[in-house]
């Protein structure tokens, strides 16, 4: 059976206060906790062949959820009293304080843990200008 890529671009709308322009960006990535209108504004199908998928493949390379886990812990452990770092873990109530427990095998997250988890994750990454390259530790996201 063909593997389709398909990418289906959405609109989301909705207003923030914040104090500056990067403050409201991070609560953009925040949308599902906002009332928003959205609607579709593209779907691109493509079919990949074996060759297509086999380059995706190579190209995304991804920090390990584990790892993940344990720089979003060490993260909130260590800086959440920090001022550059203040507005972050407000906004990422739920997915810092999941990874910290489960970092410390104190909880398992379910499905919508994860998710929550992942997405601090690349808003973390957003809020640093990096991609992921597959971190091992908060040092070595920190020195880039």
């Amino acid at each position: 059976m063909p593997t389709y890529d398909v990418k289906v671009v959405v609109t989301y709308e909705y207003e923030v206060e914040a104090e500056n322009e990067d403050k409201a960006e991070l609560q953009g990535w925040l949308y599902e906790e906002h009332a928003y209108s959205a609607e579709v504004y593209s779907i691109d199908v493509e079919e990949l062949t074996e060759d297509d998928q086999e380059v995706e493949l190579d190209k995304e390379v991804v920090t390990d959820f584990s790892n993940v886990c344990d720089i979003l812990g060490e993260l909130y452990a260590n800086y959440r009293d920090d001022d550059d770092f203040k507005d972050f873990i407000h906004f990422n109530d739920l997915g810092l304080p999941l990874a910290y427990l489960t970092k410390e095998n104190l909880a398992v997250p379910s499905d919508d843990g994860v998710r929550h988890i992942m997405e601090t994750w690349e808003i973390f990454l957003k809020g640093l200008n990096l991609e992921d390259k597959g971190f091992t530790d908060l040092d070595s996201v920190l020195e880039i």
